[in-house]
């Protein structure tokens, strides 16, 4: 069932004493000697995401769901919570970009990060997050095609196969994390990582493709003072 969600201009979470989030992506991987990536992929091991040269994605939507700071928790004492006790159908979401960001994944590894941008986000705290990515096709009912999107180390150009939940509500933080309690009018800065490693290359397809089952986890939070500088970890996994 399709369901409709609340637009919430940055004027509207002001007013409601929102904060701002400077969020950055980054692979949670390695990277690899590419001519030991080379090698692997010609012996015919395990392929995958992690060889080869480039896989470009793009964020087409971020939205992320909050509660009140007062609202309890299953895990009330440290504020931890469990991404995947959070429905789709929950009130609580609130779409805070729409702005397109193209990216490469490779170009993240080894603690490098790419901004998504500085976000108006409600006062609260964030339990989940989730960012859509914008697909190519659909692949039956439950996988999208993003053609395309991965560059080999030879040159060859493959497409990207991902759940259609990567679309469409978009990719969501997994396991259990520690919510991200925003202030009123605080500058918040946080980092989510994107594993490579959970992809394979697809065999018996016609075409050139791999598999991603994208998952993020929340890498680093942390409330920024005036002059810009960390006030330290809210929270890190």
């Amino acid at each position: 069932m399709k369901r409709n969600f609340l637009l919430v201009a940055p004027l509207f979470l002001a007013a409601c004493g929102g904060g701002s989030l400077s969020l950055d992506i980054n692979s949670d991987d390695a990277a690899e000697n590419t001519t030991l990536s080379s090698v692997r992929s010609s012996l015919s091991e395990s392929v995958d995401l992690t060889t080869v040269k480039s896989v470009t994605v793009t964020v087409s939507e971020i939205w992320v769901h909050v509660e009140d700071v007062a609202t309890k928790t299953d895990e009330a004492d440290d504020d931890k919570v469990e991404g995947s006790k959070i429905e789709d159908s929950s009130k609580h979401w609130e779409q805070v970009s729409s702005e397109e960001h193209s990216f490469d994944l490779m170009t993240v590894r080894n603690d490098a990060t790419k901004p998504l941008g500085d976000l108006a986000v409600p006062e609260g705290k964030i339990t989940q997050m989730r960012l859509k990515l914008k697909g190519t096709a659909a692949e039956g009912s439950d996988k999208y095609r993003i053609a395309g999107a991965v560059e080999e180390t030879d040159g060859t150009v493959c497409d990207l196969i991902v759940p259609a939940s990567a679309i469409n509500p978009g990719v969501k933080i997994e396991g259990i994390f520690k919510a991200m309690k925003i202030e009123a009018s605080g500058k918040h800065h946080a980092v989510i990582s994107l594993k490579l490693k959970d992809s394979e290359k697809l065999s018996g397809t016609g075409t050139c493709a791999y598999r991603l089952n994208p998952v993020l986890k929340v890498k680093k939070y942390e409330l920024e003072d005036e002059s810009g500088d960390d006030k330290g970890d809210d929270s890190k996994n």
